[in-house]
Parts: structure tokens; C-alpha cells; sequence
């Protein structure tokens, strides 16, 4: 039981959760090419399919880390959207160099990230 109550603890702290959000950030303001190169030598198939599958995880990680401190449904998944959304904004914004380009299925994949953190959160405290 200790080690549930330690994790249970590490993911209550606002610490942890604001830590994944600067990690999002910096990911998601990475240049693709970067990215890209990386994927393809270590011989990951890269598509849009990866590219909404990493935004999806991303984003459940977010929402299931952000439901322990926030405790509040409703406010996870709003908080979350607009995260998304500023993240696709914020991407727009970038140079071109950074090839970062606002998509409405990024933020749809991140939306749908949310509400799976969020239901993967509402089943564990079933347990």
C-alpha cells in the first residue's frame, strides 16, 4: 500500500503536473524535422497516423496527471481543450523553419487524449 499512496502522492503534486505541461510545450515547439530525423533512424514508420497517436498519449498523460491535483472532471477537460488548442495556436506562431503548422486533428487528437485520461483516471478510482 505504501508504494500506491507514494505514487498516489507524486501524481496529486501540482509539481508533477505542471512539469508534464512544460514538457508538452517543449515537445510540441520542437522543429518536425528534428522529430522526424529522430523517428526515422530509429526505425519508427513516421505518418500522420504517429503524429495524432503522440498528441492522443500526450494528452491522456496530461489530463490523468492534471485530474489528481484538479479533482474536477469538467475543469480537466476544459482546461485541457484550451491547452491543445494554445499549443496549435502557439505552433502556428513558430518560424518556418520549425515547419510547425496549426491542425484542427492535432487538437481533436488532444481532445480525445483528454477524455481517455480522464476515463482511464475515473476507472482507477473504481479500484
Amino acid at each position: 500500500m505504501e508504494i500506491k499512496q507514494g505514487v498516489i502522492a507524486l501524481l496529486s503534486s501540482k509539481y508533477s503536473a505542471f512539469f508534464i505541461t512544460s514538457m508538452l510545450f517543449l515537445l510540441f515547439s520542437m522543429p518536425t524535422k528534428g522529430i522526424v530525423k529522430g523517428m526515422v533512424s530509429s526505425g519508427v514508420k513516421v505518418n500522420g497516423y504517429l503524429d495524432k497517436m503522440a498528441h492522443f498519449v500526450a494528452f491522456a498523460t496530461w489530463s490523468f496527471c492534471w485530474q489528481f491535483v484538479f479533482k474536477d472532471y469538467l475543469q480537466t477537460f476544459l482546461i485541457g481543450i484550451v491547452y491543445g488548442i494554445l499549443l496549435e495556436v502557439w505552433q502556428d506562431k513558430l518560424p518556418g523553419k520549425y515547419r510547425r503548422t496549426f491542425s484542427w486533428y492535432d487538437g481533436l487528437a488532444d481532445g480525445l487524449g483528454v477524455i481517455m485520461g480522464l476515463l482511464t483516471y475515473y476507472i482507477i478510482q473504481l479500484f
